[in-house]
């Protein structure tokens, strides 16, 4: 007798959490994942990836990954949308200063530079392996390695997901393959990079050596922090339920309104806006906390919470991520993977390096900062960052969230990812806006004093 319901995306999930927990205590007992910091998703994800492309466990379907690795990008956002800067409470938010509006401001336009010249970057990679190789790859599947790297698994698979709608097969398995190297690269090189700059002292504030509890991951007994607040009484609501509830109410608010929206426009308008679910769902979250300010009730969305939710859907995307890539399909690409990923890797290291020295102030903790976002996430970086900040006496880390806001003002760079694949502007047209738009930013951020001279 079988199971009285279809188990396939619970035992998918449970199978993630087993990895989860196998990465949880590598990292506490072995020595090589404390000495890189490799955080226990990136070491269960990776193994998981090995035994989905080796094995067949009953009742584990791998397809599924792609779509949850979807669905949890969204809940990241709108939970970020919800929770707001979180920043409100901190003593040195209280009086934003020059230095932290500056350092914001960097922040943001390197991470546009910096996808902007990845792109021209792998692009060129993929049509010199065309020429050398007498090979026919998807002119633009550098994109896919540009934005896996700086953007992070979700918004890359949800590109490609899109282009797969207008006949470019496999590219979401692809952005996957570049999103989980991207995460490699920003330990493997990323670490080395702080040791470098720890043993020159370039870091502002001392640091001494890394304490037990940074190495295996684990608090001591006598250290548990507090990583949440209770909102409601649980004779009425369990607070953490009250907050999942948000969560998901909001996702399907955006679901239904992208639902809605996407049935009058074209097939590359909504498929842009399916891509960019994620996008809706913050706005939509942001809108949700605006009115419960207006009505003096935004005391109800606790942002520990929500910080906790964020890490659990960001960590639950990055297993997804890492356990979903499906080798057999990727086999045929791997030419223009391998190569254009360690294009990359040393290209975002020099583009750190050159105008992380640069910067003035903070100029090390913002070159291991924008390292560790623009080949990973902003988790990555933050993580980069505690290793030469570790209490973050610096700005950088309000910096980074502070920086979300030129998403704004620069999301049609996200869009132009698609110009070539889905809008069919041609390869020159495309070029020429992540061109257009590095140059602009180069200038602005002279301008701004941001860029000057060597400061290490």
């Amino acid at each position: 007798m079988g199971a009285f319901f279809d188990m396939s995306v619970l035992a998918s999930l449970a199978f993630l959490a087993v990895m989860l927990l196998v990465g949880v205590l590598l990292r506490a007992k072995v020595t090589f994942f404390q000495n890189f910091l490799v955080p226990a998703c990136i070491i269960g994800g990776i193994i998981g990836a090995i035994i989905m492309n080796t094995t067949s466990i009953p009742g584990i379907n791998q397809k599924l990954y792609e779509q949850l690795a979807y669905h949890f990008f969204a809940f990241s956002f709108i939970c970020l949308g919800l929770r707001g800067t979180g920043c409100i409470q901190k003593e040195e938010c209280s009086d934003t200063t020059k230095e932290l509006v500056k350092g914001s401001i960097w922040q943001g336009f390197m991470f546009y530079m910096s996808m902007c010249s990845q792109v021209l970057v792998a692009t060129a990679v993929i049509y010199l392996i065309n020429f050398i190789f007498q090979k026919d790859f998807l002119a633009c599947m550098g994109f896919l390695g540009a934005q896996g790297f700086t953007a992070g698994p979700g918004a890359t698979l949800s590109s490609g997901l899109l282009w797969e709608k207008f006949g470019h097969a496999n590219m979401g398995q692809v952005g996957l393959a570049f999103s989980g190297i991207g995460f490699i690269v920003s330990f493997v090189i990323g670490v080395p990079l702080v040791r470098w700059g720890l043993r020159k002292k370039l870091n502002t504030f001392p640091v001494g050596n890394f304490d037990k509890e940074m190495l295996t991951g684990i608090h001591d007994k006598e250290n548990t922090p507090v990583g949440m607040h209770q909102v409601t009484t649980t004779a009425n609501v369990d607070s953490l339920a009250f907050h999942i509830a948000l969560v998901l109410g909001t996702w399907i608010i955006t679901y239904y309104l992208v639902d809605f929206i996407t049935f009058y426009c074209s097939k590359s308008i909504a498929g842009t806006i399916w891509g960019n679910l994620f996008f809706v769902g913050m706005i939509l979250g942001m809108g949700i906390r605006f009115i419960l300010t207006k009505f003096n009730a935004v005391h109800i969305i606790d942002s520990d919470t929500m910080n906790r939710l964020t890490g659990w859907s960001v960590e639950f995307l990055l297993l997804c991520t890492l356990a979903g890539v499906q080798f057999a399909m990727v086999a045929e690409y791997w030419l223009p993977i391998i190569t254009v990923s360690l294009v990359l890797a040393f290209y975002a290291l020099f583009f750190c390096l050159y105008f992380g020295r640069r910067v003035p102030g903070y100029s090390f903790e913002r070159t291991v900062m924008l390292f560790g976002t623009v080949t990973g996430t902003i988790p990555t970086g933050l993580l980069l960052l505690r290793m030469v900040d570790n209490e973050y006496k610096s700005t950088v880390s309000v910096e980074i969230a502070l920086s979300n806001f030129n998403f704004c003002f620069l999301f049609y760079v996200n869009l132009s990812l698609h110009g070539y694949a889905v809008y069919g502007w041609g390869m020159p047209a495309t070029l020429a806006v992540f061109s257009a738009t590095f140059i602009g930013l180069l200038i602005l951020s002279k301008l701004l004093k941001n860029i000057g001279p060597k400061q290490y």
